[in-house]
């Protein structure tokens, strides 16, 4: 799998997720308590920004109360009516160039830092 159908995936499982959450109308905290994790981490989660250690969809399943097969068989769910803007992260490098990769896998350009 390329870098971008993994982040494609990864986005597509976290608004999966997100989804779920919403429906059975739950904060971050509360999911992220009951499976064990921070709800920055799950925050990221949602917004595909952190992958998931098969521990971590089990734990996140048992807390939205389904089977972790429904959690990872986001592919047959109905596409998300909201969408999720994530801004590309960018580490500071004084006087250095840093690769600026767009959300829609397009080609990479270079700016100054």
């Amino acid at each position: 799998m390329n870098k971008c159908a993994a982040r494609d995936a990864t986005r597509t499982l976290g608004l999966h997720i997100r989804r779920i959450r919403k429906a059975r109308d739950k904060s971050l905290r509360v999911i992220a308590g009951l499976a064990g994790m921070s709800h920055t981490t799950l925050h990221r989660v949602e917004r595909g920004q952190r992958d998931l250690t098969l521990s971590e969809i089990v734990a996140l399943a048992s807390a939205l109360q389904i089977p972790p097969t429904k959690l990872i068989d986001y592919r047959s769910a109905k596409p998300p009516d909201e969408t999720i803007s994530t801004a590309s992260s960018v580490r500071r490098c004084a006087g250095s160039h840093v690769p600026y990769v767009s959300d829609l896998c397009e080609t990479s350009r270079t700016i100054t830092v």
